[in-house]
């Protein structure tokens, strides 16, 4: 898919998941779940993605499939915080706390 960068690779003994930066959706996170039975997107209040999936499932078609959602990505993301939806952001990489 262009503009997707696969950016974390996870493995565990329930759960393998990746995150990748899409265009307009920012980060998503794609989890698959040994005991989970359809494709589900979950929007949360900070207006971060998650994509749960069967185990079994190819991540392309996750993909698909999100390509397939965008349109109500986006609204609920405007939804969830809409002050996101018209504000710019600057994003600095993280410097170490010092201690005082």
């Amino acid at each position: 898919m262009p503009g997707a960068k696969v950016i974390i690779n996870r493995l565990n003994l329930m759960t393998q998941s990746r995150e990748i930066h899409m265009e307009n959706m920012g980060l998503v996170k794609f989890k698959k779940i040994r005991n989970a039975k359809s494709l589900r997107i979950i929007v949360k209040k900070d207006s971060s993605v998650v994509v749960t999936m069967p185990y079994t499932l190819q991540f392309q078609l996750a993909l698909d499939f999100l390509e397939e959602k965008k349109h109500w990505v986006n609204e609920s993301i405007k939804k969830s915080c809409p002050q996101l939806a018209t504000t710019s952001f600057l994003c600095l990489p993280r410097q170490p706390i010092q201690p005082y």
